[in-house]
């Protein structure tokens, strides 16, 4: 395992510029976010900087460098996807998250879990009402569920999720950790 430190900036106008575009450009050489443009980088990302989307969105940096983002939203500002993730039981009050990291080469060194983990932490203390976090991954993404397990979450659920967002298409886990403050 590589040693890492991690920091979590908020991504902001005045710093996303430079930050969006290398984390694009590193992640469309890795085959993309799903293989999307800058322009469609840009256009997803954007409303969360300008904070007309309720969700906060981090660069998450190893030792200086940006690796890639980590962004999390309270489920309930969210109805549909409420209403897809009560499958699992996830509580009203809990927080997702989403992840990933720019470069395919950082990707099996430990990085991802160390990253989720030190997230998870920032979160209880920023967010301490919330009761869980909970993380919708495919199954086929083996890595990213390894990550979550390493980072202390647990499987809470297996299977199609209703979702009308194609990053959710076909066998999907859902994660769970609780608070420890909360958990029973």
């Amino acid at each position: 395992m590589v040693a890492w430190r991690s920091a979590f900036d908020p991504l902001s106008e005045g710093t996303s510029r430079g930050c969006r575009s290398g984390l694009a450009r590193r992640m469309l050489r890795g085959g993309g976010e799903q293989g999307h443009t800058l322009a469609a980088i840009e256009a997803k990302y954007g409303p969360r900087v300008d904070g007309t989307e309720p969700t906060e969105v981090f660069v998450a940096e190893a030792d200086g460098e940006p690796v890639g983002l980590i962004q999390r939203y309270r489920i309930r500002d969210y109805p549909d996807w409420e209403r897809a993730v009560q499958i699992a039981a996830v509580p009203m009050d809990a927080v997702g998250i989403d992840y990933l990291l720019g470069d395919p080469a950082l990707i099996g060194r430990g990085l991802g879990g160390q990253i989720i983990r030190e997230f998870v932490q920032a979160t209880w203390r920023q967010l301490p009402d919330a009761s869980a976090i909970a993380v919708s991954v495919q199954q086929a993404n083996r890595q990213s569920w390894r990550a979550l397990e390493k980072a202390g979450f647990r499987r809470a659920w297996e299977g199609l999720l209703e979702s009308d967002d194609p990053s959710d298409e076909g066998p999907s886990y859902i994660y769970l950790r609780d608070h420890p403050d909360r958990a029973s």
